[in-house]
């Protein structure tokens, strides 16, 4: 529908509208309504400003939202794998301790065997290999928590000893050089036999059977394994004093020294008897 003439052309009379910029009739400029057509103009172009700020923040919150749900997607993917994962860990562990369980009299018969020859690293080795953890209530396993920890304990200074006598027999082994060697590894020894007197001390001499908090089941600490603990500690001082040159008559002074100072005190022995020897 044609929009109604408001005003006449001054050239030639001719009827003009608010549209063009021209006379229709003679093609002379339109001197009127120049600020209508400007402000026009204006709000032409601010919609269509805002129209393609519209558009383009739609399509930056459609990128985010297909970002987010992608990253939604791996998270529960990745959660959904750990589940499995540890769900599968957790079955085959206690399907380990199972195949333990129905061949429970060969099982407590090797580690029967393994503690009367004091070859303590296998008992350690199988208690943890086969998840006999989940045993810990079955009559028999349950007096070997406390002994498989205890090899444990004794396992890792034996380890750290074989390590430092390994450093010994090939100076050129360590990258830090044989006397940084020397005393890294003699602290590591140091720490370990430390950690494992306390657990000696907890195990052992505060040991409460009636302490309902307690850990180990009292089978655990019947004389048979109570010598057991006392072999352990002995084996790892005689160790000690051999490899490392402390007296005997010494070590039970150095039983009652700080983590600290029982590095110190073997970090100085060792270098006493393999460092400063070696330069001489």
């Amino acid at each position: 529908m044609a929009t109604a003439p408001t005003t006449q052309c001054p050239f030639c009379g001719a009827p003009l509208t608010l549209e063009g910029d021209y006379c229709p009739n003679c093609g002379s400029k339109k001197q009127q309504f120049t600020e209508h057509r400007a402000n026009m103009k204006a709000y032409k172009k601010a919609f269509e400003d805002t129209r393609n700020t519209v558009v383009a923040e739609n399509r930056r919150d459609s990128k985010k939202a297909a970002a987010i749900a992608v990253i939604a997607v791996l998270i529960a993917l990745i959660l959904a794998e750990f589940v499995v994962t540890r769900n599968a860990y957790r079955i085959m562990a206690k399907h380990q301790a199972n195949v333990a369980k129905r061949n429970s009299v060969a099982v407590l018969a090797a580690m029967n065997r393994y503690e009367g020859k004091e070859q303590y690293k296998f008992i350690s080795e199988m208690w943890y290999e086969n998840n006999l953890r989940y045993l810990n209530e079955e009559k028999g396993f349950r007096e070997y928590h406390a002994v498989a920890a205890m090899a444990d304990a004794y396992g890792n200074v034996v380890s750290e000893i074989s390590s430092f006598m390994r450093l010994i027999a090939d100076p050129e082994s360590d990258y830090e050089g044989f006397e940084t060697g020397v005393e890294r590894r003699a602290g590591y020894v140091a720490d370990y036999y430390h950690s494992f007197l306390k657990k000696y001390e907890a195990y052992v001499t505060n040991f409460k059977p009636d302490d309902k908090y307690y850990t180990y089941h009292p089978d655990g600490f019947t004389e048979e394994h109570m010598e057991t603990y006392g072999k352990l500690k002995e084996n790892l001082r005689c160790m000690i004093s051999y490899y490392y040159g402390i007296p005997m008559e010494e070590m039970d002074d150095f039983d009652k020294l700080s983590q600290a100072k029982k590095s110190i005190r073997l970090i100085d022995a060792a270098e006493e008897k393999y460092v400063d020897n070696a330069t001489e």
